[in-house]
C-alpha cells in the first residue's frame, strides 16, 4: 500500500492499488490494460496541489472519467480487490454547486490484481447521489448493488473528497461504508474514485 501525500488541505488517503500491486491480472488483458490505466491516472494525480478555493469555477460544469479502486467484504473469509469504471458531473455556482456519478463494469480478484483469481461482476452498479461542492472539497453518499457470483452485495457508504488541479481538472475521494451480501454476512467497503476532465 501507497499513500499519497494528495494535497496540502484534502485529506490524506491511503491508494491500495497502484503500480505493481494492481498489474499481472493473468488471463485477463481487459482488466491488465484498465489497471495499468488507472495506476498511470492514479500516479498524475498524486502530484497535483488541492485547487485553491478562490480559483473553482463558478458557473457552468464538468465530466470527469476516472476509476474506483479499493477493498469490499463478500464473506467473512474473504475480501475482494475490486476496479470499475468511474464518471462524474459537477455543477458549479456561485455558492459551491453539485456533483453526481455512477461507477460500473466491476470486476474483482479475491487474491488482489496480482493475482490469477478475477471476476467479472455484471451488472453492478453504484451512484453517487446528494454531492454537494463546498469550496474545493465535496461530500455525499455512495449506494447501489453488486453482483458477485450468486450473491448480490448492497453497498452502503459514505464518499468525501475534493477537486485538484489548477481548475478543478482532477478530482479524487474515498468512500467508506458497509457491504451487506445477500447470503446473509455484513461487511465493509474502502474505495477510493479519481477521475480528470477530458481534455
Amino acid at each position: 500500500m501507497i499513500q499519497h501525500e494528495c494535497s496540502n488541505t484534502l485529506p490524506r488517503f491511503d491508494i491500495l492499488l497502484i503500480g505493481t500491486t494492481i498489474i499481472g491480472l493473468s488471463g485477463c488483458e481487459v482488466t491488465e490494460s484498465r489497471v495499468s490505466k488507472a495506476s498511470a491516472l492514479l500516479d498524475e494525480i498524486g502530484l497535483l496541489d488541492s485547487t485553491p478555493s478562490i480559483d473553482m469555477p463558478t458557473s457552468g460544469s464538468a465530466t470527469y472519467t476516472g476509476y474506483a479502486t479499493g477493498e469490499i467484504d463478500v464473506s467473512s473469509t474473504i475480501t475482494d480487490t475490486v476496479i470499475a469504471d468511474a464518471n462524474f458531473t459537477a455543477t458549479f455556482s456561485g455558492a459551491g454547486g453539485t456533483l453526481s456519478g455512477s461507477m460500473s463494469n466491476f470486476s474483482a480478484s479475491t487474491g488482489g490484481f496480482g493475482s490469477t483469481q478475477s471476476t467479472d461482476m455484471a451488472g453492478s452498479l453504484l451512484t453517487l447521489s446528494g454531492g454537494t461542492i463546498s469550496g474545493n472539497s465535496f461530500t455525499g453518499a455512495i449506494d447501489g448493488t453488486l453482483i458477485y457470483n450468486s450473491n448480490t452485495i448492497t453497498v452502503d457508504a459514505a464518499a468525501s473528497g475534493g477537486f485538484l488541479g489548477p481548475a478543478a481538472d482532477t478530482l479524487l475521494g474515498e468512500f467508506i461504508g458497509s457491504s451487506s451480501v445477500s447470503s446473509g454476512y455484513s461487511g465493509n467497503v474502502d474505495m477510493v474514485v479519481f477521475g480528470k476532465q477530458a481534455p
